[in-house]
């Protein structure tokens, strides 16, 4: 039952230390004939002042500066201001040698008048050693909107395999009710554009919008990279546009309870591999989450094994024939007995290929290397898949063998069917 009128509020605060001027928060109160001038940051909020009247009161603002091009240094000095409203100007661009950083809940940053044409301002990564451009991870009610964010990946190339586990932009965490408005982001130079990630048991993100965001293209063929992995609950996901992503276009993982409507996918036509030895492939599967094409018809000549080198990687034949257009893996090597190697990788999938020991022509294996199977698998992977695989003529003791890992971790829930 507060009575609050009749006040001349402001100015308050600036550019890089963002004020407001009244913050109410009681029930059944009357808030009214108040000026409110010049505020930085919210002029009036009545954030839940359940039953209160409102009304009358006038609020008028300044023109503040926004941040013009140059690096990351001038934002992150913004956004370390509690609540702070970062805009940039249009047309600026910002070379980025460290990622933008959200340093406290509620900060927003985005172009001045938030255009959603080419005039957004451009976030761009220009050191090698840098992967993500901007994390808002844990922070509730961040926004990141009507910015243009570029990886950089065909000048910088892909990220070491230390850094490409880092997305373009890091979200979700443990923040809630998070916005992505009108980004468009491309070119990553990790596994993915965007990552809302789950945060813990505890603080687990939930309540975001993410929506009118354009995404892609991400990766390459020997570095593939995803759009859009989202697993927050309770969050709507509408009206993206996700173009030539390499790998997943959009993953909402674990997402209860979201909206995920009116989101356009569009793939492209990515290279195959083509006949040769185990190295081109080898080489494809030293990316994580690596999904490896072969060409159809193409035979690969096997001096050592082609190796899984991390969880959820596929190999397969492109299109996933069941003909004889299977891409062939032969081994040529008398000291090889091993062709296809995916031991404890969880979620590895081999499918679609023909794999050939070639015991005809090279004879059985040393005594050394008898108890290896063609195809070694399982250990302590979960939830591995091998299909529509024609496998024969092994130089060792089986063809396929799903080991059994150790107590503690023991292979279980794979799939193999229709070999």
């Amino acid at each position: 039952a507060a009575l609050i009128e009749n006040n001349k509020i402001g100015p308050a605060g600036e550019d890089m230390a963002r004020a407001s001027g009244m913050v109410m928060a009681c029930p059944n109160s009357v808030v009214r004939g108040n000026n409110i001038t010049n505020a930085t940051n919210v002029g009036l909020s009545a954030f839940g002042a359940l039953g209160s009247t409102v009304e009358n009161n006038l609020i008028v603002g300044r023109e503040s500066s926004c941040i013009a091009s140059g690096d990351q240094e001038a934002i992150n000095k913004a956004l370390s201001i509690r609540l702070a409203v970062v805009e940039l100007c249009p047309g600026a661009v910002f070379e980025l040698s460290d990622p933008i950083t959200f340093r406290y809940d509620y900060q927003s940053l985005y172009t001045r008048g938030k255009p959603t044409s080419p005039d957004r301002a451009v976030l761009r990564i220009v050191d090698p050693s840098v992967t993500t451009a901007v994390v808002m991870v844990n922070r509730d009610g961040a926004e990141l909107s009507h910015v243009i964010v570029d990886g950089n990946r065909p000048s910088l190339g892909k990220a070491t395999p230390e850094s490409y586990g880092n997305a373009l932009i890091q979200a979700g965490g443990g923040g809630q009710a998070q916005i992505i408005q009108h980004v468009d982001a491309y070119e990553p130079r990790g596994w993915a554009i965007l990552q809302m990630a789950e945060g813990d048991p505890v603080h687990r993100c939930s309540a975001a919008l993410i929506e009118n965001n354009k995404i892609g293209p991400a990766g390459e063929d020997m570095a593939r990279a995803s759009g859009m992995v989202m697993a927050c609950p309770n969050s709507v996901v509408r009206g993206n546009n996700i173009t030539n992503a390499t790998n997943v276009g959009l993953s909402a993982f674990g997402a209860l309870g979201s909206t995920v409507e009116n989101n356009l996918i569009v793939g492209r036509e990515s290279s195959c591999i083509a006949s040769g030895d185990q190295e081109a492939i080898n080489k494809a599967l030293s990316i994580r989450l690596a999904v490896v094409e072969l060409c159809p018809g193409a035979v690969f000549e096997l001096s050592d094994p082609i190796t899984f080198r991390y969880d959820y990687q596929s190999l397969y034949t492109r299109g996933k024939p069941t003909s004889p257009d299977r891409a062939v893996l032969r081994i040529v090597d008398p000291s090889v007995t091993t062709a296809v190697v995916m031991v404890n990788r969880d979620g590895a999938e081999l499918s679609h290929v023909i794999v050939d020991g070639n015991r005809p022509s090279l004879g059985k294996a040393t005594p050394e290397s008898y108890g290896n199977a063609l195809i070694q698998a399982g250990g302590g992977g979960q939830a591995q898949i091998i299909q529509h695989v024609d496998a024969y003529e092994p130089r060792g003791w089986a063809i396929l063998q799903m080991a059994e890992g150790d107590p503690v971790h023991r292979c279980s829930a794979a799939l193999i069917e229709n070999n």
